[in-house]
């Protein structure tokens, strides 16, 4: 399974690791950038394992972390 990320998706993750590093340093963002990608390999692997958010439209999600939902078809 191929990763496509939308200009959207880009820019929210840049935001996302911009703002841990400022308001938390830089252990916080790297802590989140490892766990954000051990969950799209996970979902590389196991593309249907995970709960789906809007079955009719065939998208998926995969939490992160408590604020940070991957959606993905």
């Amino acid at each position: 399974m191929n990763v496509i990320w939308s200009e959207r998706a880009e820019w929210e993750f840049a935001q996302n690791l911009e703002y841990l590093e400022k308001e938390w340093g830089f252990k916080s963002a790297a802590d989140f950038f490892e766990a954000f990608n051990e969950q799209i390999e996970f979902i590389k692997s196991n593309p249907s394992r995970l709960q789906f958010h809007d079955q009719k439209r065939n998208i998926q999600k995969c939490h992160v972390v408590k604020q940070i939902t991957i959606y993905y078809t």
